[in-house]
């Protein structure tokens, strides 16, 4: 059996994009596309990175919410993040104990 040989593309060829109904979605040439995929790649990653950092924020407020209410009432803070249905209290690793 042979195996066929991937085709050469060339870079500066526009490419298009057609949908459905054979409307044209998008027309640029794959260095473009690479560019794009760049771009897009690295502003997912500092979402995820500004996401990670706004839930640490709202965890830490959550927690000094719950402490701070906790002097005033017979619950402790982990009761307290419970009953509002918070998981801003980092686990006890069970392996450490």
């Amino acid at each position: 059996m042979s195996k066929k040989k991937p085709k050469t593309i060339d870079a500066s060829c526009p490419v298009t994009l057609m949908g459905c109904e054979g409307e044209v979605i998008v027309e640029m040439t794959p260095t473009e596309a690479v560019s794009m995929l760049e771009k897009a790649w690295q502003e997912n990653k500092r979402l995820r990175q500004e996401n990670a950092t706004i839930t640490a924020e709202r965890d830490e407020a959550r927690r000094m919410y719950c402490g701070r209410v906790s002097r005033d009432v017979p619950l402790d803070a982990f009761d307290i993040a419970k009953n509002h249905g918070w998981d801003c209290f980092p686990q006890e690793d069970e392996s450490c104990q």
